[in-house]
Order: structure tokens, then C-alpha cells, then sequence
């Protein structure tokens, strides 16, 4: 259920790219103040073109934020995975002592 409505998602999120798109063909130019440098390039290139750089930039943040995180559940499995061992271990040595004939 969850993939159909990630791909009902992005088809429509698509779609509205494509319409914006084919709708603001306009070329304005680019220009930044202290360069005398000017780029004509079409609104919806300026538009989804920063759209793209925010949502590649807000996931690098997220990814840079959740390092800490995901180090640390790494760890809590590698150390929940040997004290699993040292159970089974125990428990081993548990049935081995109460086998063992009584003198």
C-alpha cells in the first residue's frame, strides 16, 4: 500500500513539474550583484532548479544530522548481538552443570 501511494506521489509531483514546466517557457536572465555576468535561462529552469538544490541540501543536512544516530543503534546491535552470545553461552553451561550427576 505504501509503494502505491509513494508512486501516486511521484506521479503527481511529475506531472505538476511537467505542467509548470510547459507553462513557463519565459527566459529571464540570471544575475548576481557583484558580478557582471547575466545568464538567460527559462523560469521554470530558475524554479525547479532550486527546488532540486533545496531538496538535495535538506537530505545532505538530514543524512549529517542522523551520523550520531545510526552510530549509535550500530553499536547498540553489535553489543544486543554479543550479549545474545554470552546468553546462549551461559545457558549452554547451565544445562551442562544441571547434567551433571550430583555427588
Amino acid at each position: 500500500m505504501a509503494r502505491f501511494l509513494s508512486l501516486l506521489a511521484m506521479i503527481l509531483v511529475g506531472s505538476v513539474g511537467i505542467l509548470f514546466a510547459a507553462s513557463n517557457r519565459m527566459v529571464v536572465d540570471l544575475s548576481v550583484w557583484p558580478l557582471p555576468f547575466t545568464l538567460p535561462s527559462p523560469v521554470y529552469a530558475v524554479v525547479l532548479g532550486a527546488i532540486v538544490f533545496g531538496v538535495l541540501w535538506g537530505g545532505l543536512i538530514g543524512w549529517l544530522s542522523s551520523l550520531r544516530a545510526r552510530r549509535r543503534a550500530r553499536l547498540e546491535t553489535r553489543r544486543a548481538d554479543n550479549l545474545e552470545q554470552d546468553l546462549h553461552v551461559l545457558r549452554d553451561k547451565i544445562e551442562a552443570l544441571e547434567r551433571r550427576p550430583l555427588i
